[in-house]
């Protein structure tokens, strides 16, 4: 996905498809021209957001120049995670997708806004949205899992 500049969401349009959709309250999407905005407390920023496939996140995380967020709800987490990872939930736990308002604050408390991070959600659209607030957060080395768990159970599979 590419992601690109500083411009108001208020007056974001995606011409001639103006119909960009609300992904969460930082975040417009585009289907067709995948543009994404992000929004920080000081305004638009820039964000370049890069996504990993299975085989060289588990590359980066046996290096150890990375590590696994998984922004999952604690309770699908406890079925299965990625040995080490920290489970910082995006969503508030049982709500209908209601981001949690303390989720920068929560990943900072467990990492470094320069440390590697490799986020991953279940399918891997999730941890789209918080790889995004991440970097709007300031956090430099963000990737996003492509796939997300989903993906690295099916490689596991395909690799026995």
């Amino acid at each position: 996905m590419e992601l690109c500049a500083p411009l108001a969401l208020a007056s974001f349009v995606a011409a001639p498809r103006p119909r960009a959709r609300i992904l969460s309250g930082n975040l417009r999407w585009t289907p067709k021209f995948r543009i994404a905005i992000a929004m920080s407390d000081q305004g638009p920023r820039d964000v370049s957001l890069k996504n990993v496939e299975v085989d060289a996140a588990r590359g980066m995380l046996q290096s150890g120049s990375h590590r696994y967020l998984d922004v999952r709800a604690p309770e699908v987490f406890a079925t299965g995670n990625v040995a080490g990872s920290r489970n910082v939930p995006y969503y508030i736990p049982g709500s209908d997708k209601v981001k949690n308002t303390n989720f920068e604050q929560e990943v900072l408390s467990n990492f470094d806004k320069e440390e590697g991070i490799i986020v991953g959600c279940g399918t891997g659209t999730r941890s789209v949205l918080a790889a995004v607030d991440l970097l709007a957060a300031g956090f430099t080395n963000v990737y996003n899992m492509a796939g997300g768990y989903r993906a690295i159970k099916n490689k596991q599979t395909d690799d026995k």
